[in-house]
């Protein structure tokens, strides 16, 4: 009986451990999914800066970051998914709960500097398009 016992938890260890290692593969796959949108519309702007595009610049921006914001957002939805799926009452468990959450706090905080830069970025392809 403690054998099977034992069976069952190595199981079951084993089992978490594998959907941990995906969930972290997946938050891995949305971030880089943000960082390349970021580093895209970056250089999309630039480029229009050097050609005397204002205008295009500052709409590229605009619209880039709320592509990145779109992908800051499904990376938030993520993590939130994984936290609520984690089940027992363990130390791993908690730990695990609390390396998501604090994840979670980071993403938060990126996101809410995004929107202040897309806010940022309207004003001034206002500024831009009326002038």
């Amino acid at each position: 009986m403690i054998e099977v016992a034992q069976q069952l938890n190595a199981t079951m260890s084993t089992k978490i451990a594998l959907d941990l290692l995906s969930a972290s593969e997946s938050v891995k796959s949305l971030t880089a999914v943000v960082r390349s949108s970021q580093n895209a519309w970056k250089a999309q702007e630039a480029e229009m800066k050097s050609a005397g595009d204002l205008a295009g610049a500052a709409q590229v921006k605009y619209e880039g970051l709320g592509k990145s914001i779109e992908g800051q957002q499904s990376k938030i939805d993520a993590l939130k998914a994984k936290q609520t799926e984690l089940k027992g009452n363990t130390a791993d468990v908690a730990q695990q709960y609390l390396k998501y959450q604090q994840q979670i706090d980071g993403a938060n905080k990126q996101l809410a500097s995004m929107q202040a830069q897309q806010d940022r970025a309207k004003t001034a392809m206002d500024y831009q398009k009326s002038g």
